[in-house]
């Protein structure tokens, strides 16, 4: 699951120097398999980082190259920085998409649910609530996830598109549990809200991206 540096604003100069840096890495069209490593000594060496900055820095590089990095343990590096700032904003996020990629739904789900969302954007804001709703749809809590997915929908349908994030975790919980989501919420509320979903992916020109997802909710 990608990340978002939208999700919190961090301020101090060197921390945005280092963030700037793995985004320049993420956008690099053909990587240096050397880089994700090279970079994480410079932060590792850098004498002017506190550890915990340090520590939030190597999480987040190591997350987002896990395969060049496979020996930093993000879960570990995010969980120090909590133990110093039980508020992090940024390691709360991370910490929550580690489980989530991991299937650990309630782990991700509790610290989902602590993100300030009223410091983030509106990009920032959908996405988190999809993250939350995907978890309650792997949890298998489908009255929790209807409640606040309807909601999304619309608020979805109304945003601009360059407020909008692309829903790959929603789309991907609800082609795996639409079987058992349509029968607990009724046949009825369900065709609403996949009807909604198909209005809100057509605004934002996404039709395409999800055609197989949407052939399969629909089928349903």
């Amino acid at each position: 699951m990608a990340g978002n540096q939208e999700i919190i604003n961090l301020n101090p100069d060197l921390l945005n120097y280092y963030l700037d840096l793995i985004g320049e890495l993420e956008g690099t069209p053909v990587l240096d398999s050397n880089a994700p490593s090279n970079l994480f000594s410079k932060i590792e060496s850098d004498i002017s980082l506190n550890k915990v900055d340090q520590a939030l820095l190597q999480g987040y590089l190591g997350y987002h190259f896990k395969d060049n990095l496979p020996q930093v343990d993000c879960e570990a590096e995010f969980i120090f920085v909590l133990e110093q700032e039980p508020e992090n904003q940024w390691a709360i996020y991370f910490l929550g998409c580690h489980y989530f990629d991991h299937g650990c739904y309630s782990r991700a789900l509790d610290l989902f649910q602590k993100i300030n969302l009223e410091s983030c954007s509106l990009w920032s804001k959908i996405k988190m609530r999809e993250l939350i709703v995907s978890c309650y749809l792997h949890l298998n809590e489908f009255r929790k996830a209807e409640g606040l997915l309807l909601p999304l929908l619309h608020e979805s349908n109304t945003a601009s598109t360059e407020d909008y994030a692309l829903p790959i975790e929603l789309m991907q919980a609800l082609v795996e549990w639409h079987g058992e989501f349509s029968i607990v919420i009724g046949i009825d509320l369900y065709h609403q809200i996949i009807k909604l979903l198909d209005t809100v992916l057509k605004k934002h020109d996404l039709t395409s991206v999800f055609r197989f997802e949407m052939a399969l909710l629909v089928q349903s």
